[in-house]
């Protein structure tokens, strides 16, 4: 048995019954502080999946929380049940999992291009998942034990008002390096700004000449559709995540183009 006793209150807080969408905007209100010891980039809250059918009924899904870990660059799907007594919440983490993996070019590129968080071409397909519910089944704990499961368990309970209580019943996810730094981010109005200077002007102003030189020798004024992919390839080795985003966003136009 778990019990808060309040100071001020001098008495005990009592569990209490919230509705799963205020769970969700709890944790994604302070998300900061509650997964501070974790190498997350938020992406969204309520994220939509906008191609292909997500659940059996042929619904599109949305993800309650997505997330991306820049030390494993992995995607992390956050699901939440008030009640997860039958293991829903696996089943939908699972789909959405699926669904990322299937769709994994296109998720990039939104997530990049809408939320300017820097996924890199190296990212691994696997998304992590991070089940947070009031209980878990014994099958759902087993699979979370499993090498490789990517699976990350949080138990909650709500105290009084302002109380909520997280317990890691099993966690998957490495956690921060002390030393490390926290990751950086694309700077909008950067981006735009290069975008706006051009292809040639953008690809002069990269430091590292041997790869400045290279992207000059294939597009010295501006990319085709026919050299895209050796592009981006030696894009994303830039070290300026602006550049680089600057860069891939006017490869994108090109490939666009009819």
């Amino acid at each position: 048995m778990k019990q808060l006793f309040s100071i001020q209150d001098k008495d005990f807080l009592l569990p209490v019954d919230k509705k799963e969408d205020v769970l969700r905007d709890f944790l994604w209100d302070n998300r900061v502080k509650l997964f501070q010891k974790f190498n997350f980039v938020f992406v969204a809250k309520e994220y939509s999946l906008n191609e292909g059918q997500v659940h059996d009924s042929g619904k599109m899904g949305r993800i309650d929380i997505l997330a991306y870990n820049t030390a494993s660059e992995r995607f992390v799907i956050f699901e939440l049940k008030k009640d997860d007594g039958k293991g829903r919440a696996l089943y939908q983490a699972r789909k959405y999992r699926q669904y990322i993996k299937k769709h994994f070019p296109a998720v990039c590129w939104d997530v990049r291009e809408k939320y300017n968080v820097p996924i890199r071409k190296s990212a691994n397909d696997k998304a992590e998942i991070i089940l947070i519910a009031k209980e878990f089944t014994e099958p759902v704990i087993d699979e979370a034990d499993e090498e490789e499961s990517l699976i990350t368990l949080i138990k909650y309970k709500w105290f009084g008002d302002d109380f909520l209580f997280l317990e890691y019943v099993h966690c998957a996810t490495d956690i921060k390096d002390k030393t490390s730094k926290p990751p950086k981010m694309v700077n909008p109005k950067s981006v735009n700004y290069y975008v706006k200077k051009g292809w040639k002007y953008t690809v002069g102003s990269i430091k590292d000449s041997s790869i400045k030189e290279q992207l000059q020798n294939i597009a010295p004024v501006v990319p085709t559709k026919e050299n895209a992919n050796e592009l981006r390839t030696i894009i994303d080795r830039v070290g300026n995540l602006d550049k680089r985003a600057a860069l891939l966003k006017l490869l994108d136009e090109i490939e666009t183009q009819d």
